[in-house]
């Protein structure tokens, strides 16, 4: 059995650090809506004596290996819950159905002489098949006519998969979501304050009806240099921008790296980029700056993408 590690965070502390943050970037000019805390998915804005209101966010899902580290409202959480990451965790299961991993299962349909009959098909600690029927899930003559007369000793029957549960766009969503958190949790609205960012926003609240133009997001492979998880600064300036690495955890794991460029990028010279991953050059955060709270950092960093203010 495999065990997480549950890591808790302070969200009072957390609330207090982005109310901070808007503070000051508001004093710098930037236009934000009112409130001392807005949920960085749908920005509705939040005040101290609703922080109930608020709920924990595991970044990347609890059900692959996340932890929590930012508040978003109950809203955004529970939609996001039921309409992306059931997705991603969906496309992930599927993805080690297929390689028969030891101690999993699937479901499957059993087709003979025009009849379907619903099952699973559990994997062995030694990679050995058995098929499992659940009468509930099917008519009751159909499973007697296979028990009585189809699945006989060496009999041959062809099993199709279950239809998959999720859509891409969703899945795609999902890792767009994590990497959007994970680099909010970094630098609060620093950044993601500017307008540019409501397609990111957009894509992780309505994925079936916004998309963005590229993907923006690879599974690290022999032609990408492995990278730690965390957040990067692209110092290319025709890549220019934050990349977020990050794991995801069923019987296998999958490192993920996602893009998040600044307002203004050239879409098609981006995707060109993404294509080669040679020669860019990313740079981790400077752990001794505080680019939530402390005002120098932010008008650094906000000076590095580019942002007035």
């Amino acid at each position: 059995m495999k065990f997480r590690q549950f890591l808790t965070m302070d969200a009072k502390r957390h609330f207090f650090n982005i109310k901070r943050n808007l503070e000051i970037i508001r004093e710098m000019g930037v236009k934000v809506p009112d409130g001392e805390y807005l949920c960085p998915e749908c920005l509705t804005p939040f005040e101290e004596s609703e922080i109930s209101k608020l709920t924990e966010e595991d970044v990347p899902q609890a059900s692959l290996g996340g932890s929590r580290i930012t508040l978003t409202c109950r809203r955004c959480n529970s939609n996001c819950g039921s309409l992306i990451d059931v997705h991603l965790l969906e496309a992930l299961k599927t993805r080690e159905q297929q390689e028969f991993l030891p101690n999993t299962d699937r479901k499957v349909s059993v087709v003979l002489d025009g009849q379907k009959l619903n099952a699973n098909v559990e994997v062995g600690e030694n990679k050995d098949l058995r098929l499992v029927v659940d009468t509930k899930r099917n008519n009751p003559k159909v499973w007697d006519d296979f028990r009585e007369n189809k699945l006989l000793p060496n009999a041959v029957v062809n099993l199709h998969d279950a239809p998959l549960r999720h859509k891409q766009e969703r899945v795609d969503a999902a890792i767009i979501k994590n990497a959007y958190l994970l680099l909010f949790a970094k630098t609060g609205f620093t950044v993601l304050s500017h307008s540019y960012y409501d397609c990111f926003r957009n894509v992780i609240l309505e994925p079936d009806k916004y998309q963005i133009p590229i993907k923006l997001w690879t599974m690290p492979n022999e032609q990408i240099p492995k990278i730690p998880d965390g957040v990067f600064m692209s110092v290319n300036e025709i890549i220019k921008g934050f990349f977020v690495s990050f794991t995801l955890s069923l019987k296998k794991s999958y490192k993920f790296l996602v893009f998040i460029p600044l307002p203004g990028c050239d879409y098609d010279k981006v995707k060109k980029s993404l294509t080669n991953m040679k020669g860019i050059m990313l740079i981790p955060f400077d752990p001794q700056k505080d680019y939530i709270m402390e005002e120098k950092s932010i008008k650094e960093l906000r000076e590095w993408c580019g942002l007035e203010g």
